[in-house]
């Protein structure tokens, strides 16, 4: 893989775990995230693939949640 293909494949990784067992984990996070278009999705992933350290990437998890649950889907 080279290119874009290759960018795209890495970011659903680091995209991963973490994120998908908060989404379950927290009570109407899913359902919202869900409802989020592509762009959507994006601006909620982006701090977390750009965070250089873990305490970061969960800071910016923990804000992600918040949002998507307590604000609504970002539009």
């Amino acid at each position: 893989m080279t290119g874009r293909t290759a960018q795209g494949v890495s970011a659903r990784r680091a995209t991963g775990h973490d994120l998908v067992a908060a989404l379950d984990t927290e009570p109407g996070a899913r359902k919202a995230f869900e409802a989020l278009d592509r762009s959507g999705r994006y601006q909620l992933i982006l701090p977390l693939l750009q965070a250089l350290t873990p305490e970061t990437r969960k800071a910016r998890l923990d804000k992600a949640l918040h949002r998507l649950v307590h604000d609504g889907p970002v539009e």
